[in-house]
């Protein structure tokens, strides 16, 4: 049962190992942002005026850490929204982003991964306090599936002997995992169970098999029946996802170089429940919002998902917890081959901002903060 897990974790620790920095377009062609309507779900309300404070700091953003290309939304509370485009989606075809690409979003997977236990838990078909191993025997029998979700489970995670930059670089085979999932449980565990909090995602792997024992089907059309997903463009990446090319580095200080040549869909694809969605920048921010608005858990479950009480620091049950500007915002990062992502919303104000780069470099986490915060100076001004 564990082979396919196996795989999966073997794949995902490479796409983890993949993000480095950023890389210099500004010399060559300018990458000066474009602002748009987002023509979505949640894009009802006018646009703002081109010229806005939120464009600004994007373009400092991408020009101070030369990033490839990104999307930028943010919606607020009045129901107004801002779609930046920056740079490019194939930077040697002179491609410039769209608004309408799909971008991995890496770990953000992860809390539609949590939204879709929660679901599976209101209908009766699991319970938290489940012991993990009713669904997936080979865990240990301590582990449940609350533990699995908050990052508490003592479950340690994986390492490789190569990541995609030498994978690159040789055009041959990744390297083997130092750990496999079952050598892990074999090993034993960090750390007793619900004692503290460390970032697991192989116990997101595990989250996967857990989904499809419980509802008895895959885990892509578990996430469909039970997640408002339906007119969007969000799925698990295959070899039609109509994605920006993907760029990476090796080091913070040297330019950034495409992927283009190099089949990375199995990569990615692969990182599954904890990983491996690809959407747009109006998919996320209407997941979020959605969630938020009570349309896809109940109140109790959001407030689980939110909680991240002790032993829990960061993370509550699928949702990370970010102080800002005097503050506490919800949301979750994601880096994936080639591609970085950032997302965060404030509940008091309904403000959702989301950052999609097809750049492993971009440090999309510290920008995403500074875009809120200043959203939200601007809603309190």
């Amino acid at each position: 049962m564990w082979k396919p897990l196996a795989i999966a974790v073997a794949l995902l620790a490479l796409v983890v190992s993949a993000c480095a920095a950023g890389e210099t377009t500004a010399t060559t062609t300018p990458t000066t942002p474009t602002t748009s309507a987002t023509t979505s779900t949640i894009a009802s309300a006018a646009p703002l005026a081109p010229a806005t404070a939120a464009a600004d700091l994007v373009e400092t953003w991408g020009d101070s850490i030369d990033v490839v290309g990104a999307t930028v939304l943010v919606v607020r509370g009045d129901g107004s929204t801002e779609t930046i485009e920056y740079g490019f989606a194939d930077r040697e075809a002179g491609v410039r982003t769209d608004a309408d690409s799909q971008y991995r979003i890496g770990s953000i997977t992860k809390v539609y991964t949590a939204a879709t236990v929660m679901s599976l838990a209101e209908d009766g078909l699991l319970a938290l306090d489940d012991p993990a191993a009713d669904y997936v025997p080979s865990l240990p029998p301590e582990i449940t599936i609350e533990h699995l979700l908050g990052h508490t489970s003592g479950l340690r995670d994986v390492d490789v002997t190569a990541g995609i930059i030498e994978v690159a670089l040789g055009g041959g085979e990744a390297g083997d995992p130092l750990d496999s999932p079952l050598e892990v449980v074999d090993r034993g565990l960090v750390f007793e169970p619900g004692t503290r909090q460390e970032y697991s995602s192989v116990g997101y792997l595990a989250l996967e098999r857990v989904i499809e024992a419980a509802a008895a089907t895959t885990y892509e059309e578990a996430l469909t029946e039970h997640l408002p997903l339906a007119g969007t463009s969000t799925e698990l990446e295959d070899g039609e996802s109509e994605l920006p090319t993907a760029y990476e580095r090796f080091s913070p200080a040297t330019p950034a170089f495409s992927l283009a040549d190099l089949e990375t869909t199995a990569f990615a694809r692969n990182a599954g429940g904890a990983g491996a969605l690809v959407a747009t920048a109006a998919d996320v921010a209407g997941f979020i919002r959605a969630l938020f608005d009570g349309a896809v858990v109940s109140e109790a479950s959001l407030e689980r998902m939110m909680d991240a009480g002790p032993p829990r620091v960061e993370y509550g049950l699928g949702l990370s917890v970010y102080p800002v500007a005097g503050t506490t915002v919800y949301g979750h990062n994601g880096r994936t081959i080639g591609f970085a992502a950032s997302v965060r919303h404030d509940p008091a104000t309904n403000t959702t901002v989301v950052v999609l780069a097809n750049d492993g470099g971009a440090e999309t986490s510290e920008f995403a903060d500074r875009l809120i915060a200043a959203e939200l100076a601007r809603a309190a001004s």
